[in-house]
């Protein structure tokens, strides 16, 4: 970079080392999650007919939800249909199980084990439409071989353009695969798992809310209304600037905010329909400011991961 002095020679200005800071995320994992046919038989309730699996999880609920992003690995099926449930050895457990393991913190399932297939491909296609449903993450399984190279293209386009991008065009960084390609921290793949997480969370909603005022009920909501309204001024700074790594950290900086609001605002149990509506309607606001950075950076949101 130069700039002219008064005698017109080209003088080096030198340039500013952009710091980033640290970003810490916390992770908590557990294991093989499964209903044994005692558990389920428990978790019934006779007088309104449905399973309630919440109190099998009071003792680790405060470990899990405390958590950025919760994984944990799914060991029966959800069938549907009218396949009896059943435990050992071919597992197909009632749906109201995921939407507990949703209610608890789980972010992410993977579903590829030994009993994947314990109620046929129907059961795995099932599985994967519940999990959808209630909106947790999965991973392991898919519904046919195009769906998995697709979502696998779309993830490793993002990682590596969100990696690029997201640097001053000015400054050198490391490349690394291994940190591109992960779902934490400031990466195309987390960038886009926020995305699917929020349309997961409107084709549970029916998408049946009409967009207009929106009531902030804490200090969740309003953080990331705020964080919404910041969308403007973003693109007129990254364009003065003619730097795409200020919308880019506006992005991730946007997508922290709404996983933390999604953690601790229980949206689709909100007894209050107005509400409830406004908590959907700034994730749709949410994903529209997503879905415009996808255009503008040239890659795809998938409808699930």
């Amino acid at each position: 970079m130069f700039k002219l002095s008064h005698d017109s020679e080209p003088t080096s200005v030198p340039q500013q080392e952009t710091v980033i800071p640290d970003t810490t995320i916390s992770m908590a994992v557990i294991g093989d999650v499964m209903c044994h046919g005692p558990n389920y038989k428990d978790a019934y309730n006779s007088s309104t007919k449905t399973y309630d699996f919440s109190t099998f999880f009071t003792q680790i609920k405060s470990y899990i939800s405390d958590a950025d992003i919760a994984i944990g690995n799914l060991e029966t099926t959800f069938a549907g249909g009218n396949k009896a449930y059943s435990g050992y050895p071919t597992f197909n457990s009632p749906p109201e199980l995921a939407q507990n393991l949703l209610d608890l913190g789980i972010d992410v399932l993977t579903t590829s084990n030994n009993h994947s297939l314990d109620t046929g491909y129907n059961g795995l296609v099932n599985t994967i439409d519940t999990l959808d449903q209630v909106g947790i993450s999965h991973t392991g399984t898919f519904k046919s071989e195009e769906e998995k190279n697709k979502i696998a293209k779309d993830v490793g386009v993002s990682a590596l353009k969100f990696a690029d991008l997201i640097n001053p065009r000015t400054s050198d960084y490391i490349f690394n695969l291994d940190k591109f390609v992960s779902f934490e921290g400031k990466t195309g793949p987390y960038i886009l798992y926020t995305a699917v997480r929020i349309k997961s969370l409107l084709r549970d909603a029916g998408n049946d809310f009409e967009m207009g005022n929106i009531a902030l009920a804490n200090v969740y909501d309003k953080a990331l209304a705020i964080k919404i309204c910041e969308f403007n001024n973003a693109v007129d700074r990254a364009f003065e600037a003619r730097g795409i790594h200020i919308l880019a950290q506006y992005v991730y900086d946007l997508a922290v905010c709404f996983n933390n609001f999604y953690h601790n605002v229980k949206i689709m149990t909100e007894e209050n329909v107005n509400q409830k509506n406004s908590w959907l309607k700034l994730s749709k606001i949410v994903l529209t400011i997503f879905e415009t950075f996808a255009k503008i950076i040239k890659i795809d949101i998938p409808e699930r991961m």
